[in-house]
């Protein structure tokens, strides 16, 4: 079969379930694509499947043996191995990488709405972290790390194998509004060599350094 000939029945069966492989200049081998070659992610769909939930995308661990069996992590994030097909009925279908990243995101979104300036969080590594929008040039809105399976807005890791990130109360903040200190608030303590230390000190500096413990104090940052 000549090139010519052998690109148009490729164009042909284009879309369908077949490939076409040439084997001579007289004929081409046409077998079934298989369509879990390649396949990395799949959604599960019936609700007779242990573990998986319909209509869900997981990860595949690694690829069907001979036997039609997948190891995927399930709903803990553990490794299942499970048929594709049970008896005649297919539990699961191939699915994508673009797919599983929409899931994370709109269950994201249903955690914890529209995630504001200031929101803080505690990641899955524990560590603490806020959003602040002027940050935003820096990293992309979105940003899903394939070889970790991690899920960043911006820079705030919300998503780790399995764990979710815990939306934290905003930060209690205390400011300074610039008055005299004396004449405001703790009054009881600026008498003698007290006063004259606040008077060298200034005022502000120490009207915003009690602000500032204060600030710690309400968010339980105080050993």
């Amino acid at each position: 079969m000549t090139n010519e000939k052998l690109e148009r029945l490729k164009k042909v069966l284009s879309g369908t379930e077949f490939e076409t492989e040439a084997t001579s200049i007289y004929s081409a081998l046409i077998p079934l694509k298989d369509i879990w070659e390649g396949v990395e992610y799949v959604e599960c769909i019936t609700d007779k499947a242990f573990n998986f939930k319909e209509g869900k995308i997981y990860r595949l661990a690694q690829g069907r043996d001979i036997d039609g069996i997948i190891c995927i992590y399930n709903e803990g994030n553990t490794l299942s191995s499970v048929y594709i097909i049970y008896g005649n009925e297919p539990w699961f279908n191939p699915s994508t990488e673009e797919a599983y990243v929409n899931q994370l995101k709109a269950e994201a979104f249903e955690m914890y709405g529209d995630i504001q300036n200031l929101d803080r969080f505690e990641e899955p590594t524990s560590n603490i972290d806020t959003y602040r929008a002027v940050d935003n040039f820096v990293n992309p809105e979105w940003d899903y790390i394939k070889h970790d399976d991690e899920l960043f807005f911006y820079s705030i890791l919300l998503y780790k194998n399995g764990k979710w990130a815990k939306k934290l109360p905003k930060r209690i903040e205390v400011k300074f509004d610039g008055g005299n200190v004396p004449d405001q608030s703790f009054f009881f303590i600026y008498i003698g060599p007290a006063r004259e230390k606040l008077k060298s000190i200034g005022y502000n500096e120490t009207g915003e350094f009690l602000a500032d413990q204060l600030e710690k104090y309400l968010n339980d940052e105080v050993d």
